[in-house]
């Protein structure tokens, strides 16, 4: 009260007033120093490069998106029909297995089941057409039989099952017929002494007859 009475006497009488006791302690604004400002920039820096690398992996982000959705696009505006076709389709190998087992198999059935009725294998047919089908049912049973083996060793597995297992099925008729060629030979051996020749001869259908 003292203080501020003497100020404001000098004040109305023109004089100015002496400093008081303790204004030469009041604080001052210290400039910051080189290693706070350095610091602030630095901060400063790693947020933006942050702030760049955020923006930029959304970019990335962003791109990648819509070459997805580019490419799903595609793939929905296949045409219905050319899928369908691409999954029905049969490969070649499969076809000619399938086709010539379905011919094959049957007829050497057929001439196994007469072999070991009669000791002679089917009858020639009308010129030698039924005996011709019989020969080549042989000798595409064999072929089935040998590309099978051949794919299990150098695949380690059979044939595939195939579409709709057409493949696998004949595959496995070809390994019986001719398992059962097999065996009928050995009783044709026991029972009757000799094996049919390929062409008709004095003990199989003789031209004579």
């Amino acid at each position: 009260m003292a203080t501020s009475g003497v100020a404001m006497l000098g004040s109305a009488c023109g004089v100015t007033p002496l400093p008081t006791r303790g204004a030469h302690l009041r604080p001052r604004a210290v400039p910051p120093s080189r290693t706070v400002l350095a610091g602030r920039s630095m901060r400063l820096l790693s947020r933006e490069r942050a702030l760049s690398a955020t923006q930029s992996a959304g970019r990335r982000c962003g791109r990648t998106a819509r070459a997805m959705s580019e490419n799903a696009d595609e793939d929905a505006t296949e045409p219905a029909g050319e899928v369908a076709a691409s999954e029905d389709d049969f490969s070649a190998s499969e076809k000619i297995v399938v086709a010539s087992g379905a011919i094959s198999i049957p007829v050497v059935l057929w001439s196994e089941w007469v072999l070991k009725q009669t000791g002679c294998g089917l009858p020639p047919g009308p010129f030698g057409s039924l005996g011709a089908l019989e020969g080549v049912s042989y000798l595409a049973l064999v072929g089935i039989v040998g590309y099978s083996a051949f794919t299990k060793v150098k695949t380690g597995s059979g044939l595939p099952a195939g579409r709709f297992g057409l493949q696998g099925a004949v595959e496995g008729m070809a390994y019986l017929a001719f398992l059962l060629g097999i065996i009928v030979f050995v009783f044709q051996l026991l029972d009757f002494g000799f094996v049919p020749p390929p062409l008709p001869d004095g003990q199989c259908y003789a031209p004579d007859r």
